[in-house]
């Protein structure tokens, strides 16, 4: 219906509410699957993730390993947009409490594309400068 590039919008958890109008039983987990991402890759250029899709936190809010979403997304030639970055605290996993940019690089190092920030300026200069 557009010319334009698509993210589709996956988070951790429920289905998407055109999935429940249509009452389709799918649900976010089954578009983050081999299959789910090839239909995606018909329609979107990328998915927008909720970041603990690309690496869940365990009850005491400190990260674990990665997924594969990012390589299996890049495999089916999507991009990968996580979402959303914070600078507050409670927003913060416990490895990076007082440390945003810390969490960024984290993020960064998976390969990801591109980020929702409340804080783009900070987003953007430790995407395109940082090194480290």
């Amino acid at each position: 219906m557009t010319d334009l590039p698509l993210i589709q919008l996956i988070d951790e958890r429920d289905r998407p509410y055109d999935f429940v109008l249509s009452q389709d039983s799918r649900t976010y987990q089954d578009l983050i699957t081999p299959k789910g991402l090839t239909e995606i890759a018909t329609y979107a250029a990328g998915i927008g993730v909720h970041k603990n899709l690309l690496v869940p936190k365990n009850n005491s809010n400190c990260l674990l390993s990665p997924t594969t979403l990012v390589e299996d997304a890049h495999a089916k030639n999507l991009l990968v947009h996580a979402w959303t970055f914070r600078n507050e605290n409670v927003f913060l996993s416990a490895n990076f409490q007082n440390n945003p940019a810390g969490e960024y690089r984290h993020f960064y190092r998976l390969g990801i594309d591109g980020v929702f920030s409340d804080f783009p300026d900070e987003a953007a200069n430790l995407m395109m400068n940082d090194n480290n």
